[in-house]
């Protein structure tokens, strides 16, 4: 029989019993023993029945345990485990981190950043700030295994009551959930609410599981307390660079350094504190706004009147708090609690300031709390609460602003760094990015401009830019875009270091540099600043007026139009100086566009980073290009990159470079008052302006100012106007804009040992002679005081000689011919040409022509300007000689067709029935020599040089004038030769020796030369060896007692004749 059967039958005969009781009035012993029968019966049925109970609630409860088990798993899978992220990749996570741009030497610029992280190992965060977020987050953190049973159940219960659930947390908690972006549920139902915090404690666990693992595996020694020990400490790490404090800071490096100034490593216990506070509430408690995150007080007049607390009233509070806490002990303080009650009982109730009385009530903030709590947790002792309270009273914080230096320069390397890593990279991975700007020259560069800024505004200008490189190895030292970035009036955010404009002259010195690769120039190449036309159009000077003839140096110098177009139509034009141009760096050049010759006068617009680049060509010989990055690093100290110079292709000559140097480092080939406005003491730099013009209704007025400016090491740009492109005034021109600015900057510069002076070589150049009138080699032809040394470069030597030009003289006082007659003071040098220029296809040849020919009709001109194009045929008014053949001439030296050398004497004689007054000596018609005579019978000796005549046949003329302006010439053929070698010899026949009465001689000593003149005679006594005469003459006489001497005859080539002789035989 089952349980089950046994008790279903003694139930029902249960049932029959009791009712047969109810029902008999009379018992019988019979029925007595059968009821005691039962009744066992039934008691064991009680008891069977309880067992029943009790089984029944044992399976009721286990049911509903699996039921419960069952449906809480179904619900973990179905809402809280399905979606789980995969904490298992926590290693390779990459926290998001701010991209810092610095200077060269480290000062920060700015930060690029979705949020401000600096990542930081923990052993770069101060011990008092992880002791501090410890006692005031997580007390039990060291023991526990990432769950807090006690803060879990605390944030239950709240949960239930659809209160905020906050505040059971533990510091792996929260780390996971801002790793994983757990959104929290403020606003949410119960059942999201649950999921939040079930989300939030099975990541925790994965989270602990997870870093035990990879430190198991990194470090296999260690053992399982301290494989914790690692885990803590990777979470704490974790969590301080994780968390937000407020003001765009993530991570206590980022706030430590916007609140404090000062890493992470230097925080004080109190920073740390303050610091620890924020994470509950950081807007609540923000250091710059919050009265609730340090203490405070409230301060009442006698009337209950709230005071300021401030000047002596604050003052006053402090000193007595302090003096109390310094006095105070905190013995017997075990809890945080405690120590706060204390704080209040040790502020000072009533105050007396002034003669007036006050109440004073004591607020604790948020961070004395969190002292508190350090406190109790043995963290700090006594001293240390004391010192990190006594801090507070007077703790200021760090303004809380991201400011930015040297925007312009900053968004330009975003913008590079952007084309390389994208935007997102930048503003999350925490790059180090070191540039080349120098934070000190910055400043200067920026105070220069700004204390510019009233200069410009006097010329209608708004704005200003500078940037300066060094161009050896391309690094950018400042960058300054506008006069003020945040000046939104002069669109000051517009960075016109970068925004093309046109040029105006400061693109020349690159057309004159490819002049001289390309033509046979020098330095004084003479180039016409004259009206000329290009086609229909005339191209013009920027002060409407022309110079004449310049050498090529002050061309370019003075910055004149007209030698610039010249130059560049010289060179073949657009099709062979925009490539140029554009191998320089010039991007601004366009093909497609066609500028004609204004392309030479800065048409077309180019940045001033381009032009920068273009001129680093001219700075040196090995020009980088411009880089302004020199490292980029990971925030963990990974090398990304790193700058090497880019060394450039060399495109301007070392010969040429040296050239351009020598025109725009020289202050001479400045114009006006240009020359000394820019000098700076103790520099020599290169310098070049230009100004742009745009046309209005009333007039052309300059629209851009440009200077450019360099060293052998270093490129400056300037610019000034208006970001919108309105003009400026017309008086804007010239040196009036930059002066000020541009010695400011180089000379602070040189005054703090930021640049030195430097010389630049002069490479590959040689010096020769030119004709200064026409430019080409000069000749024997070129006279004298037209030749000019000057410079040129090896590779493009001129090679045609100087032919068509000669000295002349000419009467003033008609511009006529000159005649023996001409007064002497009316006679002056000019000089007979034959017109040329530079260009090969002489497109200006006609216009030079016309030119001199004006010069040459205009008296005026002439004065300035002394030349011919055809010699004069006319004499002044009286100044026609008579000839008078009374005066007999004769040559005695040179004699027809003799060899002549050029240094030399004519020997002449002259007879004349009245006196002669006047010799002239003359070669080819041209004055050699003019001597004043009076006397009817001459015997002349003339010294002449005729070096600036060829060698060859000549015509060699006397021509004596009587006292009645008769005149007679006579000539011979020569034979000019520019070397004697011959000695020369003693003229015997002129010579004499005479022995006087006292045994001493009378000498007569006459030296002659073949081919040149005398130049002296020396005597010596050779039984003294004393010098008997020395004189610079052909002929010489003395007296000597010795007839034994030594002679010496020199010719005026040094040819030396010594001869020894003895006066009894000769």
């Amino acid at each position: 029989m089952s349980f089950w059967t046994l008790y279903l039958f003694l139930k029902t005969m249960q049932r029959n019993a009791v009712w047969w009781n109810f029902r008999s009035r009379e018992f019988s012993p019979r029925r007595s023993g059968f009821s005691s029968f039962w009744r066992k019966k039934i008691g064991l049925l009680a008891k069977l029945e309880q067992m029943w109970r009790w089984r029944v609630i044992l399976f009721g409860v286990s049911g509903f345990l699996i039921f419960v088990i069952v449906v809480f798993s179904l619900y973990l899978q179905l809402r809280v485990l399905r979606n789980l992220p995969d904490v298992s990749q926590i290693k390779d996570m990459k926290l998001t981190q701010a991209t810092i741009i610095t200077d060269r030497n480290g000062v920060e610029l700015y930060k690029i950043f979705d949020e401000n992280r600096e990542y930081v190992d923990l052993d770069k965060i101060s011990p008092w700030m992880l002791k501090a977020i410890v006692a005031v987050e997580d007390q039990r953190f060291w023991e526990h295994e990432g769950l807090d049973p006690m803060g879990i159940f605390r944030a239950w219960v709240k949960a239930m009551l659809g209160k905020n659930g906050g505040g059971g947390s533990t510091l792996t908690q929260q780390l996971i959930t801002n790793l994983m972006k757990l959104e929290r549920p403020f606003w949410w139902n119960f059942f999201e609410k649950v999921d939040y915090k079930l989300t939030q404690i099975i990541l925790a666990k994965r989270l602990n599981n997870v870093l035990q693992q990879q430190i198991r595996a990194e470090k296999k020694n260690l053992s399982s307390s301290q494989i914790k020990h690692e885990m803590k400490n990777k979470i704490l790490e974790l969590y301080l660079n994780y968390v937000f404090l407020g003001n765009n800071s993530y991570g206590v490096e980022a706030a430590s350094k916007i609140y404090f100034n000062k890493p992470a490593k230097d925080l004080t216990i109190m920073e740390s504190a303050i610091l620890a506070s924020i994470p509950k509430a950081p807007t609540r408690y923000d250091p710059y706004k919050s009265t609730s995150l340090l203490w405070s007080f409230e301060v009442k007049d006698m009337n209950g009147e709230s005071v300021a607390y401030g000047g002596n009233i604050k003052t006053m509070v402090v000193s007595e708090f302090r003096n109390n806490l310094m006095t105070a002990s905190f013995a017997g303080k075990g809890s945080a609690e405690s120590v706060v009650r204390f704080l209040n009982s040790l502020s000072p109730k009533t105050i007396s300031v002034d003669g007036a009385n006050y109440t004073v009530n004591y607020v604790n903030g948020r961070a004395e709390y969190v002292l508190a709590r350090m406190f109790e947790d043995g963290m700090i002792k006594e001293e240390d609460l004391k010192t990190a309270l006594s801090e507070s009273f007077t703790k200021i914080f760090e303004k809380s602003s991201f400011a930015i230096k040297a925007p312009h320069f900053v968004f330009w390397i975003k913008e590079l760094l952007e084309k390389n890593f994208g935007s997102g990279s930048i503003q999350q991975d925490g790059m180090i990015i070191k540039t080349t700007l120098d934070a000190n020259i910055q400043e200067l560069a920026e105070k220069a401009i700004k204390a510019n800024a009233n200069s410009l505004f006097e010329f209608w200008a708004s704005n200003s830019s500078l940037l300066y490189a060094d161009s050896t190895n391309g690094d950018v030292l400042a960058y300054v875009g506008s006069l003020d970035y945040f000046n939104k009036d002069i669109q000051g955010q517009n960075d016109m270091v970068k925004n093309p404009r046109q040029s105006g002259s400061s693109i020349k010195p690159l057309i004159y540099a490819l002049g001289f690769d390309k033509l046979p120039l020098t330095l004084d190449t003479p180039i016409y600043d004259i009206p000329f036309s290009v086609g229909k159009d005339t191209p013009n000077n920027a002060d409407g007026k022309f110079e004449g003839p310049l050498p090529l140096k002050r061309a370019l110098g003075f910055s004149r139009n007209i030698p610039a177009v010249k130059m560049f139509l010289a060179l073949g034009g657009e099709q062979v100086a925009k490539p140029f141009l554009q191998s320089l760096g010039l991007s601004g050049v366009k093909n497609q566009i066609e500028y004609w010759y204004p392309l030479s006068l800065g048409a077309a617009e180019v940045s001033m980073l381009e032009l920068a680049s273009a001129y680093t060509h001219l700075s040196t010989t090995t020009p980088a290009k411009i880089n302004p990055i020199l490292e980029i690093r990971w925030s963990n100290g990974t090398i990304l990159y790193t700058k090497e110079p880019e060394i450039q292709q060399n495109i301007i000559k070392p010969g040429i470079v040296s050239l351009m140097w020598k025109i725009l480092s020289d202050p001479s080939n400045r114009i006006g008052a240009w020359a000394t406005k820019f000098n700076v003491r103790g520099l020599t730099y290169a310098l070049k302006t230009g100004t742009s013009n745009v046309r209005t209704e009333k007039a052309s007025l300059p629209r851009d100012w440009w200077l450019a400016a360099y060293t052998p090491s270093k490129v400056l740009m300037m610019w000034a106007g208006n970001a919108d492109a309105r003009p400026m005034n017309a008086k804007a021109y010239g040196w009036s804009i930059h002066a000020n600015s541009v010695k400011a900057f180089l000379a602070d510069l040189l005054a703090q040992g930021l640049l030195t002076n430097e010389e630049m070589p002069m490479r590959d150049t040689s010096t020769l002679n030119i004709s200064k009138l026409s430019g080409k080699l000069a000749s024997d032809q070129t006279p004298a005081d037209l030749v000019v040394p000057t410079l040129w470069w090896n590779g493009m030597l001129p090679k045609e000689a100087d032919t068509g030009v000669r000295d002349m003289e000419v009467d003033l006082a008609c511009f006529g011919k000159v005649s023996p007659l001409t007064p002497a003071e009316r006679i002056k040098k000019w000089y007979l040409i034959q017109p040329s220029t530079f260009m090969p296809n002489k497109m200006d040849l006609e216009g030079i022509k016309k030119y001199l020919q004006e010069s040459i009709n205009a008296t005026g001109s002439r004065a300035t300007l002394p030349l011919f194009m055809s010699e004069p045929d006319k004499y002044c008014d009286g100044m026609q000689p008579i000839n008078n053949d009374a005066i007999q001439i004769g040559f005695i030296k040179p004699l027809e067709k003799q060899s002549f050398a050029k240094k030399n004497t004519v020997v002449y004689t002259v007879k004349s029935p009245i006196n002669i007054k006047k010799i002239l000596i003359s070669l080819d018609g041209e004055q050699v020599g003019s001597f004043i005579d009076n006397s009817t019978d001459i015997q002349g000796t003339r010294v002449v040089d005729l070096s600036r005549f060829s060698d060859g046949l000549h015509t060699l003329a006397i021509t004596a004038i009587d006292i009645n302006n008769g005149m007679k010439t006579v000539s011979v053929s020569v034979n000019l030769i520019s070397t004697d070698t011959w000695l020369p010899q003693i003229k015997r026949d002129q010579s004499s020796v005479q022995k006087l009465e006292d045994g001493s001689f009378n000498v007569v000593l006459a030296g002659e030369d073949a081919i040149s003149s005398i130049k002296f005679i020396k005597a010596i006594d050779k039984a003294t060896w004393k010098v008997l005469v020395d004189m610079t003459t052909s002929a010489v006489q003395f007296n000597v007692k010795n007839p034994d001497i030594t002679v010496e005859i020199s010719d005026s080539y040094g040819n030396v004749l010594r001869q020894d002789i003895n006066l009894n035989n000769f």
